[in-house]
């Protein structure tokens, strides 16, 4: 009988987020543009967790938080470049700035 290990499929976002390493997490996506960035955070692990879920999941508040962060300013990015470079964007760049007034950005103490 062959065992699974704990971290199988994981990313290091996932271990970040599951350990609430917050400075890894910032390391790991201040490193990357924006369209790999959302890339990364919609990875799943093989139980079907992104690293948001999985520290949503573990109760890993701080975590949550940044990863929603950079979620959704990296959202922002890539829906700006596109408006940028197509002009025909502008409905995704309205539905990703909407989140704004929803509260759906958290408020982070830097």
């Amino acid at each position: 009988m062959q065992t699974r290990s704990a971290h199988e499929g994981q990313t290091p976002l996932h271990v970040s987020a599951e350990n609430n390493k917050t400075q890894a997490i910032k390391a790991v996506a201040d490193s990357l543009i924006s369209e790999r960035l959302v890339h990364m955070l919609k990875i799943t692990d093989n139980d079907g967790n992104t690293p948001l879920q999985l520290a949503k999941y573990r109760g890993r508040q701080a975590a949550a938080e940044l990863l929603q962060y950079y979620q959704t300013k990296a959202l922002i990015d890539v829906a700006i470049q596109q408006t940028d470079a197509t002009g025909t964007n502008i409905r995704l760049l309205h539905e990703y700035l909407s989140c704004l007034k929803v509260g759906y950005f958290p408020r982070l103490n830097q």
